[in-house]
């Protein structure tokens, strides 16, 4: 009976292990950034596709992408740039290098995540260019 078991899992897991390296990575970004303002904040919503984590391998087996959201607190939208270390973060939290630059209804994000404990510099996926849509 521990046999089959062991041979269950590890047909499963070189599953999702050929799945994840013959399948295409996508991240894919959607083109329109949207900017809520919640009292007195300003916030910059940005939206794509994601490869799932092993925590779904259902959805991995299936090569199915899932919707992520980035949430950025942004201190104006003005026309300019706004450097990564003037995004506010929570303490204890990654922080931000780079810049997000607004030109009109334009924004082009080239940020980097600086990771709290390691301090190594990570690209950030939602890295581009988008058409900036204010909500009401």
């Amino acid at each position: 009976m521990i046999n089959k078991k062991y041979a269950f899992i590890s047909v499963a897991f070189a599953l999702i292990t050929l799945n994840i390296f013959c399948s295409e990575y996508k991240i894919k970004n959607n083109k329109i950034a949207f900017a809520i303002f919640k009292g007195n904040k300003i916030y910059l919503i940005l939206t794509g596709k994601r490869v799932p984590l092993v925590h779904d391998p259902i959805s991995i087996l299936k090569n199915k992408l899932i919707d992520d959201t980035l949430f950025l607190q942004i201190p104006t939208l003005k026309n300019g740039i706004i450097n990564g270390n003037e995004i506010p973060v929570e303490e204890y939290y990654n922080t931000y290098k780079g810049y997000i630059l607004i030109n009109n209804k334009k924004i082009i994000v080239a940020l980097q995540i600086v990771d709290i404990d390691s301090k190594k510099i990570i690209v950030e996926p939602y890295n581009g260019a988008y058409d900036l849509q204010i909500l009401k």
